[in-house]
């Protein structure tokens, strides 16, 4: 297995539709929107964690980059998403290297934090890779900033 980080905009057309091959596995309930892009509700990452086993993609995740405001300060964030791990390859923990790879980028990026949103069945995997889970806080979304 490898594992490799990618910006956007390296990725060529032979990545792109293997990578939206695999989350269409992943989230066969998404196959439209996966069908067309590598994205999620509009966001474009910045940079993706591919793990290849050969010429076959079996696990991914993608970065995007967002700065918030904390009080006064800006706090940037990479905003991990579309984490996914096909079905045959499962239990393997692939996804380790790929959240490992993806924070080490994200340091090198100067990323102050990183942000995820998961449910509960997979709060483990997060966990085991020192991600903490915050469920007493606030947050405050707004579409024009």
């Amino acid at each position: 297995m490898k594992t490799f980080v990618i910006d956007e905009c390296d990725i060529d057309e032979h990545l792109g539709e293997a990578i939206r091959d695999m989350l269409i596995l992943c989230f066969p309930h998404c196959r439209e929107t996966f069908s067309r892009a590598c994205r999620w509700r509009g966001n474009t990452p910045l940079f993706n964690v591919v793990v290849r086993d050969g010429e076959i993609v079996c696990g991914y995740l993608a970065v995007v980059d967002r700065t918030i405001q904390v009080g006064p300060d800006k706090v940037r964030l990479a905003g991990v998403g579309l984490v996914g791990v096909a079905p045959v390859y499962r239990g393997k923990r692939l996804i380790d290297s790929a959240l490992s790879a993806a924070m080490v980028e994200a340091q090198e990026r100067k990323f102050h934090f990183g942000l995820l949103f998961t449910h509960r069945p997979t709060n483990s995997i997060y966990a085991r890779n020192g991600w903490l889970e915050l469920t007493d806080r606030k947050a405050l979304y707004i579409e024009a900033g």
